[in-house]
């Protein structure tokens, strides 16, 4: 079954990219030959021209983050395997692939601007301020969002802290020796990526790591494992005790049972144990208190590390660091893409499928339409991954055919991760605890195939799925970075514009509010519930707001000869009359008319029209070019007239 899921997505997506990216291409007209906005506006800092390659690394480590792995794993939870792998690979070849790519472009044909630009040209400059506020508030969210999830991912990890620390770094030096010393690009990828691997592995449970990369003063006793955990039957006991508030498992009666088993446990170990000693906790609860502590003042501190991090990181030239950081952090997903794929392969045969394939239209008070497609997001149709395209891609676009592979290849990859993340919940039958542990578990099991220890490839697992969290979370800062420029026609400068944007950020993470029973909480954990459903409105916005890119093109590049009689009712010399041939030329809203009065400039007769006389343009062949002023000039020979658009 896993296998036939996986080589049947593949083979649809292989033959999607073929046939129906390359219709894309002729459909927008792409070519070579017209200068994209990284060569016709290059500044060194926002348009800068990317090796495919790299352009690739960048967008696919952007627009996928943890979403193609969290989103399936839920939504096939709640409904099933089966309709979310339909939505999966139907819904990235389909509907995400073609709005990322249709972003991408409209972007690259309008100076590499946003999608609120292109609305304001197609719709208006109302239509361009409704949106551009209302996507700056949603990246300002998404923002604070990862600026959390990143610092607790740091807090709770320092292999994930020195991974993401080293990927900083070493894409500084990439920057520097791809752009400015010429090395080759492929000499300086098989020379640092292996590094970048080598050292998840190394960061992985090590004591140096963990002393250098705790801030909250303890790194000790922040990351010490005393042993005192009790032996778990296995990780879906776990999830079914810890549903029904009782967390002992299998081997104890209760929960009282499990805590009076773990306490012995913790004073056993206390008696030889050093650290635990120095802590000068007398029961486990006071123990883990105070670890918690720590832990919540290591991630606060990691918090503000991170934002000068992503202050710096809008505001400095792309190639400087977001084009190398990206393109090495894209190969440590390859690698994880290539486990799963062989896991899946290999595992086909030895696991079976757990999960139903349908569990029903109702999943406790959600039902299977509208929430499959709000859940499933990334990894099928994601607003979002419009805003990265037209923001940071579009102004790093070489050529324009790079469009295909960048854009719309970046989505169907996006889409095997998430069916890669489907395969670990379909071996496990249920959500371990949350799907980030799913996805781990599911991982490391696929990992044991290929001779990897099963704990390792579950770190490995987790390390991947958090390292994007960073690349997400500086894109999106320098994203609302750019709305905020655009909505103020570029009177604030980029960094004015930047700490706008982390301030607010900041704002929603530092400032509470209060649910109904009276609780505490973040202003982001109130409104984050509504970001699936706007990320969606987004997409369904590029949708209809974005037009075909040829229609992008400035229209005094497209006139259109009209054939009149003497009368301007048809083709005159050249044939009968044809009064729908005036409708082809779009002269009018039914056929050569004005579309107030019904008068064309064709209906005076030869001579006394003068060298010019307006009419209006509607529909086709401008498509989105509705009622553009068009002017009609005598002057080819007599019984034909000359349309212009200008």
């Amino acid at each position: 079954m896993l296998l036939g899921l996986l080589v049947g997505a593949m083979v649809f997506f292989a033959l999607c990219y073929k046939l129906y990216g390359g219709y894309m291409s002729r459909i927008y007209g792409l070519s070579d030959s017209n200068k994209t906005p990284a060569e016709a506006m290059y500044d060194g800092v926002d348009y800068c021209p990317a090796h495919p390659a790299v352009l690739l690394g960048h967008h696919f480590s952007s627009i996928a983050g943890a979403g193609p792995i969290v989103g399936p794993i839920t939504a096939a939870g709640m409904f099933g395997w089966l309709p979310t792998y339909l939505w999966c690979v139907i819904g990235s070849a389909f509907l995400g692939g073609p709005h990322d790519m249709g972003g991408l472009v409209s972007s690259m044909r309008h100076e590499g601007k946003s999608v609120g630009e292109v609305v304001d040209r197609w719709i208006g400059r109302a239509g361009k301020i409704l949106f551009l506020c209302f996507t700056i508030l949603t990246l300002i969210l998404v923002v604070a969002v990862f600026l959390q999830l990143s610092a607790s991912s740091f807090a709770s990890d320092p292999a994930v802290a020195f991974a993401a620390t080293l990927y900083i770094f070493m894409a500084l030096a990439f920057g520097l020796l791809i752009y400015r010393m010429n090395c080759p690009l492929w000499l300086m990828t098989i020379i640092m990526v292996p590094i970048i691997i080598y050292a998840c592995w190394f960061g992985n449970g090590n004591k140096w790591i963990s002393s250098y990369f705790s801030l909250s003063g303890n790194p000790t006793l922040e990351f010490h494992q005393p042993g005192i955990n009790m032996p778990l039957a296995d990780a879906k006991a776990f999830d079914a005790a810890k549903a029904k508030d009782a967390a002992a498992l299998a081997d104890y009666a209760d929960f009282d049972a499990y805590k009076a088993a773990r306490e012995a446990k913790f004073q056993e170990v206390k008696a030889s144990d050093e650290v635990l000693q120095r802590s000068g906790a007398a029961s486990y609860e006071e123990f883990a208190g105070a670890q918690g502590a720590l832990r919540t003042k290591n991630m606060e501190n990691w918090r503000w590390v991170l934002v000068v991090y992503i202050i710096l990181a809008s505001v400095m030239p792309v190639w400087l660091l977001l084009q190398p950081r990206d393109y090495l952090a894209s190969y440590f997903l390859y690698f994880a893409v290539i486990i799963g794929t062989i896991g899946m392969v290999l595992g086909s045969s030895k696991f079976t499928v757990e999960l139903p394939a349908f569990k029903g239209f109702v999943a406790g008070n959600n039902y299977l339409w509208p929430m499959l497609f709000i859940i499933v997001a990334c990894g099928a149709l994601s607003g979002f991954h419009s805003l990265v395209g037209s923001g940071t891609t579009s102004k790093q676009i070489r050529r324009e055919k790079d469009s295909v592979l960048v854009g719309y290849g970046s989505m169907l990859i996006e889409g095997l991760v998430a069916v890669i993340a489907l395969g670990t919940i379909m071996i496990s039958g249920e959500l371990l605890g949350n799907p980030n542990n799913t996805y781990a578990t599911g991982f490391g099991r696929f990992a044991e195939l290929i001779g990897i220890d099963p704990r390792i490839g579950k770190s490995l697992g987790l390390l991947a799925l958090n390292s994007f969290l960073l690349t997400s979370l500086d894109t999106a800062t320098r994203l609302t970075r750019y709305q905020i420029q655009e909505l103020t026609n570029m009177k604030v400068d980029r960094y004015t514009a930047t700490i706008i944007a982390v301030a607010a950020a900041m704002g929603l993470l530092l400032t509470k509010t209060h649910t109904v029973t009276g609780a505490a909480i973040p202003v982001w954990q109130a409104i984050w519930p509504v970001f699936g459903a706007a990320n969606q409105l987004v997409g369904a916005l590029v949708l209809l707001g974005c037009p075909c890119p040829e229609e992008a093109q400035p229209v005094a590049d497209a006139p259109h000869v009209v054939h009149a009689d003497h009368n301007g009712r048809g083709p005159g010399a050249d044939g009968p009359r044809q009064p729908d041939q005036c409708r082809k030329a779009q002269l009018g809203p039914g056929r050569y008319g004005h579309p107030s009065s019904g008068a064309g400039p064709f209906d005076g007769a030869p001579g006394i029209l003068g060298p010019e006389a307006e009419g209006w343009c509607t529909a086709q062949p401008f498509r989105g070019l509705a009622r553009q002023k068009v002017t009609h000039e005598i002057g080819l020979a007599p019984g034909r007239v000359r349309a212009e658009v200008r």
